[in-house]
């Protein structure tokens, strides 16, 4: 029994320390896209996760409560500006040093953590999960969407996608608990569609 705990225990420790990546994009419907966009980049303290951001989007790594924490602190502060904001983030394993460069992202000083920087919003959001390298795909994706039924926001399925809605900060959580549980079984790649503040909702 004490055996089995250790074992239990260690495979814990190596799944949170477990390298993952995320390559996103924020969507801003207003005029203001720039300041907002690099707004919310600069204000997020991402001195735990590595980072490079191009002409089209953003890629991070860390571990995997990092990213999900940087992904989410991101969209929050773009969130705040009450414009319809929609995200498109894949998260997925692996490593990929020789991508970044050697400097490393200072911590901001004087900032509050980055889960206490903006009061959360509704979101829609359509998430997909594709297991690779194996035949038990199926009863993978049934096991992560399982994850998220029980986090109180399943809205439906839909072709190619599962459906969540709620409170950012409830959707974010159920992501990670949903990936977290499949990058047990096997490696992992998640694509996430999020909308905030859309017009289509007041309707």
């Amino acid at each position: 029994m004490i055996k089995k705990l250790q074992i239990y225990i260690l495979e814990v420790i190596n799944l949170e320390k477990i390298n993952v990546g995320c390559r996103f994009t924020l969507s801003v419907m207003s005029d203001n896209f720039i300041d907002i966009i690099l707004g919310a980049l600069n204000e997020v303290d991402m001195s735990k996760v590595q980072r490079k951001t191009d002409r089209v989007s953003t890629f991070i790594e860390g571990t995997a409560k990092d990213v999900f924490e940087v992904v989410q602190a991101v969209y929050k502060s773009a969130g705040k500006s009450g414009k319809h904001i929609v995200l498109n983030a894949t998260f997925s394993t692996g490593q990929h040093e020789e991508y970044f460069e050697e400097t490393k992202i200072k911590p901001k000083e004087n900032t509050s953590s980055n889960q206490q920087l903006c009061a959360s919003f509704p979101v829609s959001t359509q998430f997909s999960l594709y297991p690779l390298d194996t035949p038990h795909y199926v009863d993978i994706i049934k096991s992560g969407i399982g994850a998220v039924k029980q986090q109180g926001v399943f809205a439906e399925t839909v072709p190619f996608a599962t459906a969540l809605e709620g409170d950012v900060d409830k959707v974010f959580a159920s992501l990670y608990e949903c990936f977290m549980k499949s990058v047990q079984q096997a490696r992992v790649v998640m694509t996430v569609n999020m909308s905030a503040h859309s017009p289509s909702s007041k309707r």
